[in-house]
């Protein structure tokens, strides 16, 4: 591919940082999410330069946490309001399915936004995958104290 691909690929990551930047809802989020998994596989498979695919990925990897602070902040459709039957009523409380989201994505999203800093940085500058970095950090909860 040429220079002026990767560019390409460069100026529509940018505009997607900025739009996660603004962004104020789920399906925003949810959006740029899309956009940079897309970027960056696309990168990936078109051969581009690795400073293309890890602009992607980091987009791809604060949509995600971002998205996960969202999600936290969100009542759960099953323990939050009832829901009282039409999404137009005003305690109507989303599904997953009703943001554009799975369960997988969800999950992951969250469990990425409580990362501490140090392990987010690792999966954001690609050094450890979200479920090394969970596993790492679930681990290190077990260990007994000694005194």
């Amino acid at each position: 591919m040429t220079q002026a691909g990767t560019d390409l690929v460069i100026a529509k990551l940018d505009s997607a940082r900025i739009a996660l930047r603004d962004a104020k809802t789920i399906q925003d989020t949810k959006q740029v999410l899309d956009i940079a998994t897309a970027a960056e596989t696309y990168a990936k498979r078109q051969q581009l330069s690795q400073e293309s695919i890890d602009y992607a990925h980091d987009i791809k990897i604060e949509a995600l946490a971002q998205l996960g602070r969202m999600l936290r902040e969100t009542p759960d459709a099953k323990t939050g309001p009832k829901q009282l039957g039409t999404k137009q009523e005003p305690n109507y409380v989303p599904t997953l399915a009703d943001l554009g989201l799975d369960k997988k994505t969800s999950s992951i999203a969250q469990k990425l936004a409580a990362l501490p800093a140090e392990q987010f940085e690792q999966v954001k500058a690609g050094t450890a995958s979200v479920a090394q970095a969970i596993r790492e950090v679930t681990h290190a909860q077990r260990k007994p104290v000694v005194g």
